[in-house]
């Protein structure tokens, strides 16, 4: 069952929905909190809040709350607090958009969990991590400082939005393992080289570096 909701409010009558799988209010001049009767509606799939002015946090253990979740888009609001560490557990998640909002906190390594993410949205925020973690790379072994780390990406990860996010240090060259449509990474506070991969990857549609502090030139292949 799907519901779409027009202008105003959301009425608690849709919690009685139990069998609910996609919940759409995108640009439904909705303010206050997220009703907390959406986190008690186990067989949502989809909730589409995008473009509203919702304020509050989202549980932090949401993945127990909504097991089944898929996409969640909540770009352009005004949620704030903690990010909710939990999302890295909602093992369904395929499209996680979270930008323009006020959320804190870091992005872990366990985001690697996420094996079906297509789409992270995470610009405008007050989120930190490394440029890996943002960047949809994670860790196989960290077992030992003396081992090297191997980052791998998330493999269906196509879109990559963090603009305004804090990273720390460069941009890796694993990056170039990701066959990413598009890479935005604008005022992130980058440094050091832009890694050559980035250009060698005919997938890859846009690329957006603007607002850091890179110290090496574009190459001359591009023609540019």
């Amino acid at each position: 069952m799907d519901m779409v909701v027009g202008l105003g409010k959301l009425p608690s009558e849709i919690g009685n929905l139990v069998n609910l799988e996609v919940l759409s209010a995108a640009s439904g001049s909705l303010t206050g909190p997220i009703p907390s009767f959406i986190f008690n509606m186990s067989s949502l799939r989809v909730i589409d809040f995008k473009n509203n002015s919702l304020s509050g946090s989202l549980p932090l253990d949401i993945q127990y709350d909504l097991p089944f979740l898929k996409e969640l888009r909540l770009d352009s609001n005004k949620l704030s607090a903690q990010f909710p560490p939990g999302l890295w557990e909602c093992k369904w998640l395929q499209i996680l958009s979270l930008e323009s909002n006020d959320f804190t906190g870091s992005i872990s390594n366990n985001i690697g969990n996420l094996t079906l993410l297509r789409e992270l949205s995470l610009g405008l925020n007050k989120l930190t991590g490394t440029s890996q973690t943002l960047l949809g790379l994670f860790p196989t072994s960290l077992h030992s400082k003396s081992v090297a780390v191997v980052w791998k990406p998330l493999a269906p990860l196509k879109t990559q939005d963090l603009n305004f996010t804090l990273c720390e240090g460069a941009l890796p060259e694993e990056i170039g393992n990701l066959n990413l449509e598009r890479l935005s990474v604008s005022f992130t506070c980058l440094t050091y080289l832009i890694p050559s991969q980035i250009f060698n990857k005919s997938t890859t549609r846009i690329i957006i570096l603007d607002g850091n502090q890179f110290s090496s030139h574009l190459p001359s292949s591009l023609g540019l």
